[in-house]
C-alpha cells in the first residue's frame, strides 16, 4: 500500500460552476421528477419555470446553519448527547436584469397582473403596506464543461421565499442589481426543503463512487 493508492486522487473531479441561472415558478408548478433525461443525458424541459436572466459574476452562496443542542452529563468534560435542533439552508445571488420576475421577488410584489401602458409602456406598481410572505418554486441550475463534457449541478427548492435583499445603487459605476437571499423551506408534499441533482453527459462519463441502478 502507498500513499497515493491510499488518496486516491482523482483530479477529473474537481468541479466549477462556470455559468448558472435561477428558475421560478408558482407553487402549482410541478417540480421535474430528474434533472436529465434519456441517453444522452439531456436536461429535461423546465415547463411553467421562468429565469431571473444573469446572474452576476460572484455567482451563487449556498449556506446551512445547522443549530445544535448538547446534553452535559455530571463529570463529563463534554457532552453526552447532541442533537442537531434546527438545519435552515439559504441562497444568495445577484440579479443584473430588470425584468418582471426580478422585480416582483425583489420588492415582494406579485405583479402578475401588472400591464405595461398601451401607449408609453410604461409600468408601475406600489409597495405593500402589509407584505406577506410569499412562496415559489425555484430550480437553482449550473452548468460546468460544453457539449458532451457538460455537467449539470442542480438545487430544486419545493418552497422558497425571499428572506433578505441588499441594498441597492444607484451610481454610473454599477449596474442596477437586485441582491437576495432565499430561503428554502419544507414542502409538507414533497417532504424535502432542497432536493441536491448531478447528472449530464460529462457526469455520466467519469466514476463518482455510485453504483448505477438496475433497468
Amino acid at each position: 500500500m502507498t500513499f497515493d493508492t491510499s488518496a486516491d486522487f482523482k483530479d477529473e473531479l474537481t468541479r466549477k460552476v462556470l455559468s448558472g441561472a435561477v428558475l421560478v415558478a408558482p407553487m402549482a408548478t410541478a417540480l421535474p421528477a430528474t434533472l436529465t433525461t434519456g441517453a444522452s443525458s439531456a436536461l429535461v424541459a423546465t415547463t411553467g419555470f421562468t429565469s431571473l436572466g444573469r446572474i452576476s459574476d460572484a455567482g451563487l452562496s449556498a449556506s446551512a446553519d445547522t443549530e445544535s443542542s448538547g446534553v452535559p452529563g455530571w463529570g463529563a468534560l463534554e457532552d453526552v448527547r447532541t442533537d442537531i435542533i434546527r438545519r435552515t439552508s439559504t441562497f444568495s445571488f445577484t440579479c443584473l436584469e430588470t425584468r418582471k420576475e426580478v422585480l416582483g421577488l425583489y420588492f415582494n410584489q406579485d405583479l402578475a397582473a401588472i400591464e405595461a401602458d398601451a401607449t408609453t409602456g410604461e409600468v408601475s406598481f406600489t409597495e405593500a403596506t402589509k407584505p406577506d410572505t410569499r412562496y415559489q418554486r425555484m430550480i437553482l441550475l449550473g452548468v460546468d464543461g460544453e457539449g458532451d463534457n457538460a455537467i449539470y449541478i442542480a438545487r430544486f427548492l419545493p418552497r422558497a421565499t425571499i428572506s433578505e435583499v441588499s441594498e441597492q445603487t444607484w451610481s454610473t459605476a454599477d449596474a442596477l442589481a437586485y441582491q437576495m437571499t432565499v430561503t428554502a423551506k419544507i414542502d409538507s408534499t414533497l417532504g424535502y426543503a432542497v432536493k441536491h441533482l448531478y447528472g449530464g453527459p460529462g457526469w455520466a462519463a467519469l466514476d463518482h463512487g455510485f453504483e448505477e441502478a438496475e433497468d
